[in-house]
């Protein structure tokens, strides 16, 4: 039926894990589970078979949507604007940063997995990462809040 859906961790005590977050694989987003604070929904009436995961981690996870497995993760914190690429390890690939204009801010070479802080983009906005590969090419839209 349609209405708002709560979830949060019942019980903390008995859980040695650490850090248990919420994945959503219908809006690909992962939110932070505790006994202190839920996570609200609102879902039209349907079957909702398969769409929500519990990732549970030793450590904390700055992106739960790491669980799926992207090429790319775009990071906005105090420190600056990090993109993680994650691609196999001889695998090259081509990142850019773009405005909704079209006008590349940021690009770099790429190779495996690491991170690189994007320098190019000066203000507040969307923007649209892309990581090219042989395989294809994989694009994020971002809202970045300087």
């Amino acid at each position: 039926r349609t209405g708002w859906i709560n979830f949060w961790i019942s019980e903390e005590e008995n859980m040695h894990a650490g850090f248990i977050y919420l994945v959503d694989k219908h809006i690909r987003t992962g939110k932070k589970l505790s006994a202190e604070k839920y996570h609200r929904i609102y879902l039209d009436k349907g079957m909702y078979d398969s769409r929500f995961e519990i990732l549970i981690s030793r450590s904390p996870i700055q992106d739960p949507a790491e669980a799926f497995q992207d090429p790319l993760h775009i990071i906005n914190s105090r420190v600056g604007i990090i993109a993680k690429y994650n691609l196999d390890k001889s695998q090259n690939g081509l990142l850019q940063a773009v405005n909704l204009n079209g006008q590349i801010l940021d690009q770099y070479k790429v190779t495996g997995k690491g991170n690189i802080e994007i320098r190019g983009i000066k203000s507040s906005g969307l923007y649209l990462f892309t990581l090219v590969t042989e395989e294809g090419r994989f694009t994020k839209k971002v809202r970045i809040n300087l």
